[in-house]
């Protein structure tokens, strides 16, 4: 079934007013005199933390594929 064009484009449109949205209501900017914290350091487990979503991933969805095949 296709998707008519008009249902598209307005499905386009609300997308990217809903990003844009999101961007103005964004956090303002501090002034000079705000005492910045050093930087959290959010990278320091990212690749484990990648793999163990995808071994999570696979084991999930085989076991899901082993229960529709019994």
């Amino acid at each position: 079934m296709k998707t008519p064009p008009t249902k598209k484009v307005l499905f386009m449109l609300l997308l990217f007013i809903a990003t844009g949205l999101s961007t103005v209501s964004a956090q303002p900017d501090f002034g000079d005199d705000v005492d910045d914290e050093p930087a959290a350091s959010i990278s320091d487990y990212a690749g484990l933390t990648l793999a163990l979503g995808a071994v999570a991933g696979y084991y999930l969805l085989s076991k899901k594929s082993r229960l529709n095949k019994a």
